[in-house]
């Protein structure tokens, strides 16, 4: 193949995260704030080097608080478990009206910061 082509890039790239599953971490909870936005809440681990006599001083919060806008919070409603990667992006792009390759982008996007802060996972398949 020649070099740079699209498959090339697809291998490493994105594509294979299509297949993949977005799951909710069973520990985190959501509310509704006004306007209808979810807010999650994650707990938090103690970390590591937090230890007495340090710990009777430094409290760190319990959890963690994600207030989602308009499009984050569907983005989270289409993680149900069930879907995968490119099951939430049609979805996306059928609700707002977006092209796949747009959707993609924002959702990629609240994927990886949902998963950066702990809200959820994409598990990739075997």
């Amino acid at each position: 193949m020649a070099h740079g082509s699209d498959v090339d890039r697809d291998e490493t790239g994105w594509l294979p995260m299509l297949c993949a599953t977005p799951v909710r971490n069973h520990a985190a909870r959501e509310s509704r704030s006004d306007g209808d936005q979810v807010v999650v809440e994650v707990p938090r681990r103690r970390p590591g080097w937090l230890v007495p006599p340090l710990s009777w001083v430094v409290r760190p919060p319990g959890t963690r608080r994600i207030a989602l806008d308009r499009l984050g919070t569907q983005v989270w409603s289409f993680c149900d478990g069930r879907r995968t990667v490119e099951n939430v992006i049609d979805a996306m792009a059928d609700a707002q009206r977006l092209t796949f390759h747009e959707a993609r982008v924002a959702v990629t996007g609240y994927l990886r910061m949902l998963g950066e802060r702990g809200a959820l996972v994409v598990v990739m398949p075997r």
